[in-house]
């Protein structure tokens, strides 16, 4: 049985550095991080 050790109240993604965020319901985790965050750094 896993143990939880955490959750998650707000997701925010970053698409471009520096700038406001977008609150996000889900997201897809890639080998870098999330999806379409900061894709314009």
């Amino acid at each position: 049985m896993p143990i939880e050790i955490g959750h998650v109240e707000e997701l925010y993604r970053y698409p471009v550095k520096s700038m406001r965020g977008d609150r996000i319901e889900a997201a897809d985790m890639g080998w870098h991080g999330l999806e379409g965050d900061r894709r314009l750094a």
